[in-house]
């Protein structure tokens, strides 16, 4: 099989981001929605200091779960917000926002994200790995050959 460069790239973005997006879509098409109430600010202490995050309390059925929330969220005491959880899982829950359920899956992405668009973005005349008019085949021996 032979790609061409923007191709190539388009496959390895696949490859690499789409497990983090996959995963998170799935997540999200398997739970449900409730409200949750915001108990009370908490501490965590960790190895680069303190951290404060506010506790939501939830009910499912005739359960009631907790879950902290991402550091940067500012909620006040007693505040209602949006819940998803799993319907599998109810302990599996997190805000009903973009943050509260994107950031996780961008934190682990951006990684992968910069290395893909550093290779790809590399100046020609910075001699990149794969130059702009190259070609990409995939064969026994080697694997993966790039053809200028």
């Amino acid at each position: 099989m032979q790609l061409n460069r923007n191709k190539f790239f388009l496959l390895i973005f696949i490859i690499f981001i789409g497990p983090f997006v996959a995963y998170k879509i799935i997540w999200i098409i398997r739970s449900q929605k409730t409200m949750g109430r915001v108990l009370f600010r908490g501490r965590t202490i960790e190895v680069q200091g303190t951290s404060d995050h506010s506790v939501i309390k939830y009910s499912v059925g005739n359960d009631s779960l907790f879950f902290n929330t991402e550091d940067d969220l500012e909620m006040k005491k007693g505040e209602i917000v949006p819940v998803l959880y799993q319907k599998n899982n109810p302990a599996d829950a997190c805000i009903d926002n973009f943050t509260g359920v994107w950031i996780g899956t961008m934190v682990y992405a951006l990684f992968p994200l910069l290395i893909i668009l550093v290779l790809y973005l590399t100046p020609q005349r910075f001699d990149p790995i794969i130059p702009r008019n190259a070609k990409i085949v995939f064969g026994k021996k080697p694997f993966i050959k790039i053809i200028s």
